[in-house]
């Protein structure tokens, strides 16, 4: 069996129909002096954004637990879907769609394939990006992780995470090549929003983009792109930036493997958050992230490949993340 024959058959559940308040509502919000206040939904509830004036990106946070879209309740399954035909502010909001960002979830153990989570992800990046008229890019963002050894393609290269979820939108959802870009440089969360703006988003003008991973992994999602996309550029215009967040369901991870994951996920957020407050700007951050973070500063590089260090790092959870 071949890496790209191996497929799972998987359903994705829907959310309830409150999306309709979460996406539909509060969009009048308006450039000032001091700035774009930010409004967050968290099940319907409305709750202004951590940074304030700072940040110019609106932020959206959409499902509790898998996907449905601007009110409208819809389930789906790979060859069968469930439409509303009377929501065309769906439609339309779908084919205004610039770009869908896809975060990258590591490999199975083995590191031959792709976990059920991540794939959860790409069948709903593939499924919104026909509802988009296949005119939206899936951007995949994520290339290796500190914490294992990354698998080798032809020639002793990396095998990129995003260029295997690349080849599964391709080879399962025939999405063409061409609409699918890739981030080869990140290599944690706060990477993922990084290069996706800087190398992706920003260059192409994104104004409308949706943020997709797991359910599991959405605090830390929301902490890394509300910070760095929200982060204002001089001169940029970009203030009007809309960001949607989806999370799809936890599928492939045991009970005891996902409390350990929120433990984890809770702690990263709590870290994200701080460090916001301090490095608000693009210049600052840049300092922070490539002079002390792990994974980018030279003065860590030796850092990687310890995975000794990275074991004793996670204490008792680390068999239960998978390192």
């Amino acid at each position: 069996e071949t890496r790209r024959t191996r497929t799972r058959t998987r359903t994705m559940t829907t959310t309830r129909a409150a999306a309709a308040a979460l996406f539909c509502a509060n969009t009048r919000n308006r450039s000032s002096k001091s700035g774009v206040k930010s409004f967050l939904f968290f099940g319907g509830k409305k709750r202004s954004s951590f940074c304030g004036k700072h940040h110019h990106s609106r932020f959206r946070y959409l499902s509790k637990s898998s996907y449905s879209s601007l009110g409208t309740e819809e389930g789906w399954m790979r060859g069968k879907r469930r439409k509303d035909n009377n929501n065309d502010e769906n439609n339309n909001s779908s084919s205004s769609l610039d770009a869908i960002v896809v975060v990258a979830g590591g490999f199975t153990p083995d590191n031959l394939w792709l976990p059920e989570w991540v794939l959860e992800r790409l069948d709903y990046c593939a499924e919104a990006h026909k509802k988009a008229n296949e005119k939206a890019y899936i951007c995949i963002a994520g290339s290796a992780t500190p914490h294992k050894p990354p698998p080798l393609q032809k020639g002793g290269f990396i095998y990129h995470e995003s260029t295997m979820m690349a080849e599964y939108l391709i080879d399962t959802h025939d999405v063409h090549p061409g609409k699918i870009l890739k981030d080869t440089s990140s290599m944690d969360t706060i990477g993922n929003a990084y290069f996706t703006r800087y190398v992706h988003a920003i260059p192409r003008g994104w104004k409308n983009v949706e943020v997709v991973t797991s359910k599991f992994h959405m605090r830390r999602v929301k902490a890394a792109f509300e910070w760095v996309w929200g982060m204002p550029l001089e001169g940029n215009g970009d203030e009007d930036t809309q960001i949607r967040f989806v999370s799809t369901r936890d599928s492939g991870l045991s009970k005891e493997t996902l409390i350990a994951r929120e433990e984890r996920e809770i702690e990263s957020e709590k870290q994200l958050r701080e460090n916001a407050k301090m490095y608000d700007t693009p210049d600052k951050f840049a300092e922070w992230m490539f002079t002390t973070h792990k994974c980018y500063a030279v003065t860590r590089q030796h850092e990687i490949g310890d995975f000794e260090a990275v074991k004793k790092e996670l204490g008792s959870n680390a068999e239960k993340l998978g390192y």
